[in-house]
């Protein structure tokens, strides 16, 4: 009987603030743990363009094709808007290629900033029978971006290379290939993407394919390069700033199970006042969420924790309403409820939900 009070009573000792400062801070550094993998690997989920690669016995026409990206004008994940500072370049068989096809090549999702094409004449250089062709541009481009992980995404940038004007003109034609290796992309340096950390870059060619009539067999093959540079995000004051915000909430709401069992007349009413003024304030916080985070038609790991805190916040003033007015015990057995609540979907979201 005594060790059944000596239970009972220590799980009514976890009502008090202080006993729950401990818990939030203590379940903060859980989580934080749990993220630690997050931060530190690099996860993508973003999708990759088409690209299909030419087979190596056919004969090709090859030219090659290579991008130094000098810096980046415009960083901004949040909004999927990107500008560079680059040089393209195109080393080619002028008897076979001509420097016209060559400039009507252009990048998917992305404009040319100063000049509509690559019209502007560029920098020609005669290496015996070949010729090196550079373009100093300015591109502005998106990518495909996936933010199921927000804030804990990591991305990795497209910039996609086509040239529909090289296509072969009949089946007995040489096709003409962009063709690049790791060598030909190389990015500088000292490139300014504030909360984010380059990782590396690779790039890949072969040929993408427009299926002109799904009935039949009219497709068109262009050459196609593909350049992919990986980005982290190593802003952890971003992150902070977005979550810190919840678990105060999260500690405020709890703060009323203390409150209820005090004993006074007015007690009740306060901690309904306490939970109730917690989720008015998360309610209020989901409009900074929105303004701050990506727009997309689909939930966010951001969106889903906010969903865990926001029911959190309505089973605690439902619970002080009808059911724990002389329940002391079952006050701290819930708030144990709550954290383990909490540290469940936060794994679950961060890992297992995005697949």
């Amino acid at each position: 009987m005594s060790v059944r009070r000596r239970g009972s009573f220590s799980l009514a000792l976890l009502t008090s603030p202080l006993y729950q400062a401990v818990m939030v801070l203590t379940t903060f550094s859980l989580l934080a743990v749990i993220s630690y993998y997050s931060l530190t690997s690099f996860r993508n989920f973003d999708p990759a363009p088409q690209l299909s690669t030419w087979p190596v016995s056919k004969p090709v026409v090859p030219v090659k094709t290579g991008l130094y990206i000098n810096n980046f004008l415009k960083f901004d994940v949040v909004k999927n808007n990107f500008t560079i500072d680059a040089v393209l370049w195109f080393e080619y068989d002028p008897k076979l290629v001509s420097l016209a096809e060559l400039q009507r090549s252009f990048f998917s999702k992305g404009k040319f900033i100063e000049q509509a094409t690559l019209s502007e004449a560029p920098k020609i250089e005669h290496r015996g029978q070949r010729e090196l062709a550079r373009f100093n541009i300015k591109l502005e481009f998106v990518s495909n971006l996936n933010y199921r992980l927000y804030p804990f995404d990591n991305h990795r940038l497209f910039l996609v290379l086509n040239n529909k004007h090289l296509t072969a003109k009949d089946k007995d034609d040489v096709p003409v290939m962009l063709q690049a290796d790791q060598a030909s992309f190389v990015v500088a340096p000292e490139i300014y993407t504030p909360g984010w950390k380059c990782l590396r870059h690779s790039v890949r060619s072969g040929y993408a394919v427009d299926q002109l009539d799904r009935n039949n067999a009219h497709r068109t093959e262009f050459p196609r390069v593909i350049f992919e540079i990986d980005f982290m995000n190593n802003s952890i004051k971003d992150i902070l700033i977005i979550i810190l915000p919840l678990f105060v909430v999260f500690f405020m709401a709890l703060l009323s199970f203390h409150i209820m069992g005090v004993e006074n007349a007015r007690s009740e009413m306060r901690a309904l006042m306490i939970a109730a003024s917690a989720a008015s304030a998360l309610l209020s916080y989901r409009f900074v969420i929105s303004s701050i985070a990506p727009s997309v038609d689909y939930f966010m790991f951001i969106d889903q924790i906010f969903n865990v805190f926001l029911l959190c916040m309505f089973a605690v003033f439902m619970l002080n309403c009808f059911f724990l007015e002389n329940a002391p015990r079952r006050r701290g057995e819930l708030i144990l409820l709550f954290h383990l609540i909490l540290i469940v979907s936060w794994t679950y979201f961060l890992y297992a939900w995005v697949g």
